[in-house]
């Protein structure tokens, strides 16, 4: 189950915007950096008539995105699922550095995994999930003025009807850290899901991570540098809106 992503396209648009707006000679540069991390576990516990019919990545998509002195990397980018769970870990990292024209690094990942149960008894069964996840977010800036990175992570966890497509999110949680500084989240959900007989049942976990950062001259004149860097954070808000969308 595919998810198509917002942010890689927009952040490659915005950074050519960037990139196009700092051609002022004589102007102070800066660097930008950004990194983000997100771990999960899902772990299920069953017995006598619940059968697995297997667990699926069905998406692992990364990218990296290096506009003149920048560096982007994928550190991390682990996923795995079978029949009693799954779990995710990513991390990225980026570094945009002055010259004399700007640089942008941008990095992402988007994971999804499932896994599906069926009953297979005359009576109900019971099916127990446990979801573990942490994450960590953190930019850095040398010039509020000159520079922006932001980082955005989300995690799903959510029960999938596989022949009606329809699901429901049981854990969403985000980072959407649109400047200098650090943010982390952690937790954990367990429930105990009935299955009648004939039934089955349905679990995803969808993992994305992404950064981007920007290093551009103070133009001094024309579009100042501030209103440049306010439609970077304007990308990173409309993120906020953008969690599980459907290929």
């Amino acid at each position: 189950m595919e998810r198509k992503n917002k942010f890689f396209g927009l952040g490659k648009t915005l950074a050519a915007g960037a990139l196009a707006l700092a051609m002022g000679p004589g102007s102070a540069l800066a660097t930008a950096t950004f990194d983000g991390f997100a771990t999960t576990t899902l772990s299920l516990e069953y017995g006598g008539d619940i059968l697995s019919l297997g667990g699926a990545v069905d998406q692992n998509d990364s990218y990296t995105d290096e506009q003149a002195n920048a560096t982007a990397s994928i550190l991390a980018d682990f996923v795995s699922a079978d029949d009693f769970g799954a779990s995710h870990d990513v991390q990225i990292q980026g570094e945009a550095n002055p010259t004399g024209s700007g640089s942008v690094a941008s990095a992402a990942v988007f994971t999804s995994t499932s896994v599906l149960l069926e009953n297979t008894g005359t009576g109900d069964a019971s099916v127990f999930a446990a979801f573990d996840w942490f994450a960590l977010a953190s930019a850095t800036l040398d010039d509020l003025v000159n520079e922006s990175a932001g980082v955005s992570v989300s995690i799903v966890l959510g029960t999938l009807d596989f022949f009606t497509g329809v699901t429901t999110e049981l854990v969403n949680e985000s980072i959407d850290l649109l400047t200098a500084g650090d943010d982390f989240l952690s937790g954990q959900f367990s429930e105990e899901f009935v299955v009648g007989a004939g039934e089955f049942l349905g679990l995803y976990v969808d993992v994305d991570v992404e950064g981007i950062a920007i290093s551009v001259r103070d133009p001094g004149q024309g579009v100042p540098v501030p209103a440049t860097l306010a439609l970077l954070a304007l990308g990173f808000i409309g993120l906020a809106a953008r969690r599980k969308v459907a290929a």
